[in-house]
């Protein structure tokens, strides 16, 4: 298990609308409790993993219009409602998708390097208020 903290660069900032300090994830590989570590998701699955929620729902959108207009004579309520009808069920879909794959060990992320302790520099980094 791995905790992930925010930069001291993003501390005010919220942009991500994150609340939490860590995020705690499981990742394969070796280390001792305390350890600084790099973690790696394999770059074929995180554009995979992309496509999948962005192309799901554009296509559940799509898809609750078509039907949503075709059920309704081409009325725009009943596309709207179709729409949103569509874009429930690819939510659903993709939920059900993301337990799935994330059973797999080709979609979890993996320890690549244990890194030594040293100061980190983030000097390089945005400030809030900087211009």
């Amino acid at each position: 298990m791995v905790s992930f903290e925010r930069l001291a660069a993003c501390h005010g900032c919220n942009a991500c609308g994150r609340e939490k300090q860590t995020t705690t994830v499981f990742v394969y590989g070796k280390a001792s409790r305390g350890d600084r570590v790099s973690v790696q998701m394999p770059d074929a699955q995180v554009l995979k993993a992309s496509a999948v929620m962005y192309l799901i729902p554009l296509v559940g959108l799509i898809a609750g219009l078509y039907v949503g207009g075709v059920m309704s004579a081409w009325r725009d309520l009943g596309m709207v409602l179709g729409g949103l009808v569509g874009l429930i069920l690819s939510a659903l879909l993709l939920k059900m998708t993301d337990r799935r794959l994330g059973t797999r060990s080709a979609w979890q992320p993996r320890i690549v390097a244990i890194n030594p302790e040293q100061e980190v520099d983030n000097s390089f980094l945005c400030a809030k208020g900087a211009e």
